[in-house]
């Protein structure tokens, strides 16, 4: 009867080659997925909220200028009519004068008054809106050319339609200052009996007893301001399609995207396709204590198509009782937000078909070598273990035969060294055995934070390349962090003692490895170190060195363009309280506009990033010439003890 032919040890190895592969192109898979889904919300919400904010303060600035421009001319204007009346009024006044003095000695008064008065009978100005009154100092109207009807007559008693005592005001003022300014409501010649606000300015005319001024309606001069205003803001435009809209307190239109709209429809019953009664809004803005704010509704771009949401702000002009304001549409924030994210998808496919490639490739190469490695070695290798199984438990010599591989005799000739050297430190070995294990998972374990550093390193790192040139850059810049962090193993690993790593030996290394990178792209730049005696715990020497990395790199890349030579100087020093590592150049300097708390670049994040790791803190220095980036670790009383026992002891 044939034997059970037994599985060999190629088929588990083969099943766990393909079991490995597909479970990491899953997790690799689904780890990306996410990675992308995280990435564009948070691209989304910050270009939205950036998009939206800008838009805001670019709209409230507009708003702000255009009323400000109307405040202006109503002030401006306010002074140039009182201007204007007083000039036209010493002007006649002196003509009068002039009469007099020529002809008064030749004449009656009662002829020199008629002569005078008729002079100025026919006086007109402003397209004939202008003439001139004469009173006598006692209210009696001698002249008032639209209303003849006056002349010779006491008028002092005259009031207009709010009670005020028009004439004797003018009296009041000419008595009491010679001349000055009016305000009262008069009739206006061609518009009835209704009355109209006028400013008049008079002037007392000492040698007959009189006073002469001239006046203008304001609500003429009001309309011609606001002619003009409506003309000059209705062309304003700024960004690619921002524009100024307003209308009266009422609702009537006045101007809206470059075009005049007085006399169009009310404003009133205008409402979005969500119910919002876009003018009562506006109303409700205005109303309030600060007089104006910003609100949304739904309504169609200008390019037309579908209502898109729109964010306006208005405000007031209480003096006219107009509403100004102006608005943007979020269609290009969504537009963007909709290319970004097919371009996100674009690579989230590229990036799935790159990983299952590259794991079927890797499960395949892996099923071959185990093929042809299997062959020809797993019969002897069987027999082998079983003749090694059995000296290690009766702890043995083993004895090969001639024909074994010469592996395998190395091997049991390596198991028969161990065997002998097991009797003699058996007891030794039971005695380290705890500390041993201990100081194997803290390797263990930084083994597997520094890989999970590297990881997140080159995921990181992706998500910056744009183009060939960006790529470069950014391999370059990732093989010199994870160099910065495989030389830290290095070092523990030719130290004699694990826990504590001196600062002065690893970064002269590091910078060594840093300037090998750019010495032929960079020109002649050299670097420099001086430290104290620094020990800094291993968990805390990673984080470190990626910083340090970070900064000189920067240096090299931006301190010192078109070959321009320089140093670059680290240092470190113990200030009781903690260390202080300083890497400064005395290159071009940082930028005017720089600001490293609103830096976005991936260098400056993992510099916050593990600062806060290790509990320091950090910031940059503008030098003449140069700058410095300065980072300070703080002492904590655990790991001081600690640090300094260490010291002591690799010491001894």
């Amino acid at each position: 009867m044939k034997a059970a032919r037994r599985r060999t040890l190629l088929f588990p190895v083969l099943a766990m080659l393909v079991l490995v592969g597909v479970v990491s192109a899953t997790l690799v898979g689904v780890a990306w997925n996410i990675s992308i889904a995280i990435r564009f919300g948070h691209e989304t919400a910050e270009l939205r909220a950036r998009y939206i904010g800008e838009g805001k303060l670019r709209i409230g600035e507009e708003v702000s200028f255009a009323a400000e421009f109307i405040r202006q001319r109503i002030r401006s204007s306010g002074t140039q009519l009182e201007a204007a009346l007083r000039n036209r009024v010493d002007e006649t006044w002196r003509m009068v004068s002039l009469i007099y003095e020529r002809e008064g000695k030749g004449l009656s008064r009662a002829t020199l008054e008629r002569r005078i008065i008729e002079f100025l009978r026919p006086l007109r100005y402003n397209d004939g809106r202008g003439y001139y009154f004469i009173v006598r100092l006692d209210g009696t109207e001698l002249l008032y050319p639209v209303a003849t009807e006056f002349e010779g007559k006491s008028v002092i008693s005259l009031r207009d339609d709010e009670g005020k005592a028009v004439i004797a005001d003018e009296l009041a003022v000419v008595n009491g200052k010679g001349a000055g300014f009016v305000k009262a409501r008069w009739k206006k010649p061609g518009s009835g009996d209704a009355l109209y606000d006028k400013l008049s300015y008079v002037r007392v005319f000492e040698p007959l007893d009189w006073y002469l001024g001239t006046g203008e309606y304001l609500d003429e001069l009001r309309a011609i301001d606001q002619r003009d205003a409506v003309e000059w803001l209705s062309t304003v435009r700024f960004a690619e399609d921002g524009y100024l809209f307003a209308s009266t307190l009422d609702g009537d239109q006045l101007f809206s995207n470059g075009k005049v709209t007085v006399g169009g429809k009310s404003l009133q019953d205008l409402v979005d396709p969500n119910g919002v009664r876009i003018f009562d809004e506006q109303r409700t803005r205005i109303d309030s204590p600060e007089g104006g704010g910003f609100f949304s509704y739904s309504w169609p771009m200008l390019a037309g198509g579908e209502p898109v949401e729109k964010i306006s702000y208005v405000t007031s002009i209480p003096e006219w009782g107009w509403i100004v304001g102006s608005g943007f549409y979020l269609g290009e924030i969504e537009r963007l937000m909709a290319a970004r994210r097919l371009e996100l998808e674009r690579e989230l496919l590229s990036g799935v078909f790159i990983v299952v490639a590259i794991s079927a490739f890797a499960v395949l190469a892996g099923i071959g070598l185990a093929i042809l490695a299997s062959r020809t070695g797993l019969r002897k290798l069987g027999a082998s273990l079983v003749s090694f199984e059995r000296s290690a438990a009766e702890l043995e010599p083993i004895a090969l035969g001639s024909d074994e591989y010469g592996e395998l005799a190395a091997i049991a000739e390596s198991v028969n060294r161990i065997i002998e050297a097991r009797r003699r430190i058996e007891k030794t070995l039971e005695k380290s055995l705890a500390e041993k294990e201990t100081l194997l998972k803290e390797i263990h374990h930084r083994v597997k934070n520094n890989l999970q550093i590297v990881s997140s390193l080159l995921s990181l790192q992706l998500g910056t390349i744009r183009d060939g040139k960006g790529a470069a850059e950014a391999i370059r810049d990732s093989w010199s962090r994870i160099r910065s962090m495989s030389l830290v193993h290095e070092l523990m690993y030719r130290s004699t003692d694990l826990a504590l790593v001196e600062l002065g030996s690893y970064i002269g290394e590091l910078v060594v490895q840093i300037r090998t990178m750019y010495v032929d792209a960079e020109g002649s730049v050299a670097i420099a170190t001086s430290f104290e005696p620094l020990f800094l715990a291993a968990d805390r020497l990673v984080p470190l060195a990626l910083i340090v990395n970070e900064t000189i790199t920067n240096a090299f890349q931006h301190a010192f363009p078109s070959g321009r030579s320089g140093i670059v100087t680290v240092c470190g020093a113990d200030h009781g309280d903690g260390y202080e590592i300083e890497v400064s150049d005395d290159g071009v300097g940082l930028p005017i506009d720089f600001f490293p708390e609103r830096g976005d670049s991936l260098g400056f994040k993992l510099i916050e990033g593990l600062s806060g790791q290790i509990s320091a803190s950090f910031r940059y220095e503008r030098r003449s010439p140069g700058s410095a980036f300065i980072i300070r670790l703080q002492r904590d009383d655990s790991r001081t003890g600690a640090e300094g026992s260490s010291s002591g002891d690799a010491s001894a």
